[in-house]
C-alpha cells in the first residue's frame, strides 16, 4: 500500500469595485510560508498548515474561510485536499480639495462662491470619496478674484492620480 498525497488549495477572490485592478496572484499567496498560486493544489504532509498572503496597499482582506480557520490554519489528513478561501476588496480613494481665500483687499467671497468639479462632475471643497484613477480638479472663477495654479498633490492644471485607498490633497488660492 502506498500513502496518498495531501493538498492545500488557496482560493483567492479580489473585488475591484473602487477602481483597483489587482489580480489574485498579485497578493503573493503562501502555504506554510512557501509560494502558492491561486487555485493550484500545494502538496503537503498530513498535519496543521497555514495559508497566508502579502497584503497590497489599498486593499482590505477578509478572514480566511472554507476549510481554514479565520487566521489561515488548516489541518489536513492523509490523502485529503482542503481549500482555504480569502477575499480582498479595494478601498475607495479620497481627494481633499482645499480653497484658500485671503480676502485681504475687501473681498467677501466664500469657498461656496467657487463651484468645484472633478472631471467635469460636481465635487465639494473638502473630502471627496472617489474610485482610484485620474482626475482633474477645476473651479468656476469669480470676477474680482485671481486664481493661483493648483498645488500640493495636483499639477498646476489640477491633474492628480489616486491608487485604491489613497488620500491626496489639492489646494488652490483665490485672491
Amino acid at each position: 500500500n502506498d500513502d496518498q498525497q495531501s493538498y492545500v488549495i488557496v482560493d483567492k477572490t479580489v473585488i475591484n469595485d473602487n477602481g483597483g485592478s489587482a489580480e489574485p496572484n498579485a497578493f503573493l499567496l503562501t502555504v506554510d510560508g512557501g509560494a502558492a498560486s491561486d487555485g493550484v493544489a500545494v502538496p503537503v504532509n498530513p498535519g496543521v498548515h497555514t495559508a497566508g498572503e502579502t497584503p497590497l496597499p489599498g486593499y482590505t482582506a477578509g478572514a480566511w474561510g472554507t476549510d481554514c480557520s479565520a487566521n489561515g490554519s488548516v489541518t489536513v489528513a492523509l490523502g485529503e485536499t482542503k481549500t482555504c478561501t480569502i477575499t480582498n476588496d479595494d478601498q475607495p480613494a479620497h481627494l481633499i480639495l482645499v480653497k484658500h481665500l485671503p480676502n485681504d483687499d475687501g473681498g467677501l467671497a466664500t469657498q461656496n462662491d467657487f463651484p468645484v468639479t472633478l472631471n467635469g462632475s460636481p465635487a465639494v471643497w473638502g473630502d471627496n470619496t472617489v474610485d482610484a484613477g485620474a482626475y482633474t480638479a477645476d473651479e468656476t472663477e469669480m470676477a474680482g478674484y485671481t486664481a493661483s495654479v493648483w498645488s500640493n498633490a495636483c499639477s498646476d492644471a489640477g491633474a492628480v492620480t489616486l491608487l485604491p485607498g489613497e488620500t491626496k490633497t489639492c489646494e488652490i488660492t483665490n485672491d
